[in-house]
């Protein structure tokens, strides 16, 4: 706890999202990693292990939290910025797997429970951490344009705009219906 790792083989880290890219490219490779330790340097040779479902590596390590507090106002902007952030980091991540860029898979509603009920273990902070997530998640999802979602009704209503007149009602029922 409290080491930095400042580079993974000859790769300089300058962020979490650079150290886990670095780790998931090396999975069952020996790898140097450069960490400074009480501001000492120190070297250490590890393996990532592969991930149970993909094939990246993954070691067990977690970034350094900083707690702040905020009062009302900074706290509602932190709070809008926050899930931003989570936001577009989804997307990005939900592109890449479109893509092929990013490796992994979606989970079902066991690998969801498994996933929140490890994080609960870790405690609350973590716990409300991957709720957020979770949520942020089911927003994205929610608006992809797939029939009997919200996305769907926002396509219906964009055509609707276009049209200057509302699609045949039996016509959007039956394709949310099918959906």
């Amino acid at each position: 706890q409290g080491d930095r790792i400042v580079a993974v083989g000859a790769t300089p880290v300058r962020d979490w999202e650079g150290l886990v890219a670095a780790i998931r490219a090396n999975a069952e490779a020996s790898v140097t990693f450069d960490v400074q330790r009480n501001g000492a340097p120190l070297s250490v040779v590890v393996t990532p292990r592969r991930a149970e479902q993909g094939q990246f590596g993954v070691i067990d390590v977690t970034p350094a939290v900083h707690i702040e507090r905020f009062g009302p106002l900074s706290g509602l902007r932190a709070g809008v910025v926050g899930a931003a952030s989570y936001t577009i980091e989804q997307v990005q991540l939900l592109w890449g797997l479109v893509t092929g860029t990013e490796q992994g898979r979606l989970a079902g509603l066991p690998g969801i429970v498994k996933m929140v009920s490890a994080q609960a273990e870790r405690g609350v902070r973590y716990l409300l951490q991957s709720l957020a997530w979770l949520s942020i998640g089911l927003f994205i999802l929610n608006l992809l344009p797939v029939p009997a979602l919200d996305g769907s009704r926002l396509g219906f209503l964009a055509v609707e705009a276009v049209r200057r007149r509302p699609i045949d009602a039996r016509i959007e029922g039956t394709v949310h219906g099918v959906g």
